[in-house]
């Protein structure tokens, strides 16, 4: 898909006359002001909430060069995990004036130091950890804590996350809890809820082998007691929806991959986003799970936490086509 900056184009340009027949056609769809994507039916389907967030953020971006992108926006561009009420929101930035008002933009009045401004796909953004410092205000706990996680992930350093910053007792918090190992937004959204109720689930990303040392699966969250943890989303199968036999041998494998654990002595809890935001019902099915488990005799084989493997951002050039 391409990105088109009316900024960039010339005046007397006649591609500024074609872009309002291509806008009149349906082949440009405006996100920003002097920002238009490319809306072909194959790119339309991937036009993501985050994708259109990015694209306003770099239209906004040309055309001010006394903001820095931070906030909301700020981590859309990092590439931390949003959710998409937020992303449809205004675009969020710093600056130390307030300017003129525009509901499409949000403004934060503050003096930023360098050391929190990084250049992001060549736009000033607010570095990672100045990003999830400013979401603190913005976001709920455990939104914020799957950017942190996120943040962790790519190599940030969170330390003196709480200092000297508004919101301190939350970000304290949060620099005491996240976690690199987490792989989405529903598995910190899941962790949030264990350490809220104090359900011992912590272990993330468990890789499970049986006694001879063969693989045999990895599991979201693990307990040595002989409990694992899944997030049942259905990402994973939307992503071949478009094949059903594909659809129907994974899931095929995954009964296989299930049956396995449980004959190796290892309980399996599952749950969704359902569960996710009325939690009440898989405490429950977790802490009878792990009752259970502590009384029962052990799993047989062993599980295993692999070294993490590091994220790259997201490279938004590459996909708007820009130079």
């Amino acid at each position: 898909m391409q990105l088109l900056l009316a900024s960039e184009i010339p005046p007397d340009s006649p591609f500024r006359l074609e872009i309002q027949q291509r806008l009149h056609r349906g082949e440009l769809t405006r996100v920003h002001h002097g920002t238009y994507l490319e809306s072909n039916p194959a790119d339309a389907q991937q036009i993501t909430t985050e994708i259109h967030h990015v694209a306003r953020a770099f239209g906004f971006a040309s055309r001010s060069s006394k903001s820095t992108l931070s906030g909301i926006s700020a981590a859309a561009l990092h590439g931390l995990p949003m959710l998409a009420s937020r992303l449809r929101g205004p675009i969020t930035v710093t600056r130390k004036n307030p300017g003129s008002r525009r509901p499409s933009v949000m403004v934060s009045r503050a003096e930023l130091r360098p050391e929190d401004i990084t250049s992001v796909q060549q736009l000033p953004v607010t570095t990672l950890k100045r990003t999830i410092q400013d979401l603190a205000s913005l976001v709920r706990p455990h939104e914020l804590l799957a950017a942190a996680d996120a943040a962790l992930r790519q190599g940030a350093s969170l330390e003196h996350l709480s200092e000297p910053r508004r919101q301190r007792r939350l970000l304290r918090w949060v620099e005491a809890h996240a976690s690199e190992r987490a792989e989405s937004f529903a598995e910190s959204w899941s962790r949030y809820i264990f350490i809220q109720h104090d359900v011992p689930l912590r272990l993330e990303q468990v890789s499970v082998f049986d006694t001879d040392g063969n693989f045999v699966a990895r599991c979201d969250f693990g307990t040595e007691l002989g409990v694992l943890g899944e997030f049942d989303g259905r990402i994973k199968y939307d992503r071949i929806a478009g094949s059903s036999e594909a659809a129907a041998s994974m899931i095929m494998a995954e009964k296989q991959r299930e049956t396995r654990l449980r004959e190796l002595g290892w309980d399996v809890v599952r749950w969704n986003w359902v569960d996710l935001q009325q939690p009440a019902g898989l405490l429950r099915r977790l802490r009878r799970q792990l009752e259970s488990a502590a009384s029962a005799p052990p799993p047989r084989g062993f599980i295993r936490l692999e070294p993490v493997k590091r994220v790259k951002p997201p490279d938004w050039r590459s996909l708007f086509e820009l130079l």
